[in-house]
């Protein structure tokens, strides 16, 4: 039969280049705001494999999510960090769902630890715990 199965597509930093509210350094470590109206959430509208770090801090609001297609739901005060590689999709997200996104590239990331044999440990744990329950103090911290 003819029928081909589509395959993920795939995004690096260069994909966020052009976005709204985007702050950059030499194109390895990229931070913007995300909220209902930006258009990274439609680089992840269908499922996605970044090849990238992910942190994201939701500051309000609700989005619900596949992470290698496990639904969750983020809410306020909710750290998410997504491993390079992982399947993303974004399924909706509150109006007033705001956000702070951090991508590393695999350069950078790699780059903070002296061997590979350090960061894939920590990759690994990533897959696993991935959403971080924060109080208001810790959020701020972090912003």
């Amino acid at each position: 039969m003819g029928t081909t199965i589509p395959s993920l597509q795939k995004y690096d930093l260069q994909s966020f280049h052009g976005l709204d509210r985007l702050e950059s350094l030499d194109g390895d470590f990229i931070i913007f705001e995300t909220n209902g109206d930006t258009e990274f959430n439609h680089l992840v509208d269908f499922p996605t494999r970044p090849n990238v770090v992910i942190l994201n801090l939701c500051t309000n609001g609700t989005c619900d999510i596949s992470i290698n297609l496990k639904r969750c739901s983020i809410e306020k005060n909710t750290l998410t960090i997504i491993a390079p590689d992982n399947i993303l999709q974004n399924h909706g997200m509150s109006e007033d769902y705001r956000s702070y996104t951090i991508a590393l590239s695999n350069n950078f990331y790699e780059g903070i630890f002296s061997r590979q044999t350090d960061v894939v440990p920590l990759l690994l744990y990533f897959n696993e715990h991935r959403n971080y329950k924060l109080s208001d103090e810790e959020t701020q911290t972090l912003l």
